[in-house]
C-alpha cells in the first residue's frame, strides 16, 4: 500500500513537472537499512532530471523540538533555505 501511494505521488509530481508546474514531495530523510520512496525506480528517474533538486533540512531549525531530518524533492529552484541543518547542542 505504501509503494502504491509513493508511486502515485511520483506520478503526480512527474505530470506537474512535464506540464511546467512547480511541485514538492516530502519524505523523512533516508537512513541506512530503512525504506524510502526515494529508492523507488520511479523517483530515481525523476531525481535524475536536471531541474529537480533534493533539499535536506532539520526541523529544529524551523521551531520543532526535535532535530528530525527531512527531505524535499522539488523542481522549484532556489529553496536553499531548506538545506539548513541542526546547529545547536543536543537537547533532552
Amino acid at each position: 500500500e505504501g509503494n502504491v501511494r509513493a508511486i502515485r505521488a511520483e506520478s503526480t509530481a512527474s505530470y506537474a513537472h512535464s506540464s511546467g508546474r512547480w511541485w514538492v514531495a516530502e519524505q523523512p530523510h533516508g537512513r541506512p537499512g530503512k525504506t524510502s520512496m526515494w529508492k523507488l525506480d520511479e523517483f530515481q528517474q525523476l531525481r535524475a532530471e536536471e531541474d529537480v533538486f533534493l533539499y535536506t533540512f532539520d526541523q529544529c531549525r524551523f521551531g520543532c523540538m526535535a532535530e528530525r531530518k527531512t527531505d524535499f524533492l522539488s523542481n522549484i529552484p532556489g529553496m536553499d533555505e531548506f538545506t539548513c541543518l541542526c546547529n545547536h547542542e543536543p537537547q533532552t
